[in-house]
């Protein structure tokens, strides 16, 4: 016949200690872990992380973009550049209360403006937060006889400064019978600074593609718009290519260590109290 262990009144009170001591353990581990999730959300979001439109050459183009709060009630501002150029808002400053959102309209305007690629930024700021939407608006002439397709690997999407920007080029001839075409390359920064800029001629049949190996400069640091403008021999007929990259060193910046540090620091109490919680039980 078996029979029951009795404990001392010290046994039982030791383990209740224990018991109690590992919930409160849990409960922090848990609190923490909740806190650490409410710190990562984000601020707010914008429907459209790029605005990018291709006009013919006097036409105007409406984006609608949306902002979504996801903290209490707050206000946020918009700005833009290059303002009294190409992109013209309206309605720059808003009020939106938690989980609602509201609607502001950007304005594209290729009036007055020579075939080629624009860019631009349009900016949303909260209190404690801004988030930056890259513009490029291409403007072609109607019916081109040439027109360029632009492409990077996707690893080099996000290049580290001073490596190479690799671009596979390719001019399409959709028709006429001239098979000159004078290609143009640039590299602009969001402010419309120009870091690179080539001018070759081809010779197109259908199509040609071409490489090209860009050694990018050390010192920058953010989000750059590469753009082809291929003509053909008057200049008369314009087509247009653009792609988004970005640049970032891959030893982290005092930005992005001051963006993360909450999400940080729960992180680290979390994995000090799980080692505390493990030395307590087991050593």
């Amino acid at each position: 016949m078996l029979k029951a262990k009795t404990l001392n009144p010290g046994q039982d009170f030791t383990l209740n200690y224990y018991s109690a001591r590992n919930k409160l353990l849990m409960i922090i581990l848990l609190a923490i872990l909740f806190s650490s999730i409410v710190l990562s959300v984000e601020d707010f979001i914008v429907s459209s992380p790029v605005i990018k439109t291709t006009a013919e050459k006097g036409g105007k183009i409406n984006n609608e973009i949306s902002i979504i709060n996801s903290k209490e009630t707050q206000s946020f501002k918009i700005t833009y550049f290059p303002e009294n150029n190409f992109i013209s808002i309206e309605e720059k400053e808003f009020i939106i209360e938690k989980n609602r959102d509201a609607t502001f309209n950007v304005l594209l305007d290729s009036k007055d403006k020579t075939p080629g690629v624009y860019v631009g930024q349009v900016s949303v700021s909260s209190s404690k937060e801004e988030t930056k939407i890259p513009v490029i608006m291409e403007v072609e002439t109607a019916f081109p006889l040439f027109d360029v397709s632009l492409e990077i690997p996707p690893s080099a999407v996000k290049i580290i400064p001073g490596e190479n920007l690799d671009v596979e080029i390719t001019v399409y001839k959709l028709k006429g019978t001239d098979k000159r075409a004078f290609l143009e390359l640039s590299i602009k920064d969001l402010k419309g600074n120009e870091l690179f800029s080539e001018n070759q001629e081809l010779k197109v049949e259908k199509q040609t593609k071409i490489e090209k190996s860009i050694p990018l400069p050390q010192e920058i640091e953010g989000e750059y718009v590469f753009s082809a403008a291929v003509k053909d021999v008057t200049s008369a007929s314009v087509g247009t290519g653009s792609l988004l990259f970005s640049t970032s060193s891959p030893l982290p910046t005092p930005e992005s260590t001051k963006n993360n540090r909450p999400l940080f620091l729960s992180f680290i109490i979390i994995l000090v109290l799980i080692v505390a919680f493990l030395t307590f039980n087991y050593f």
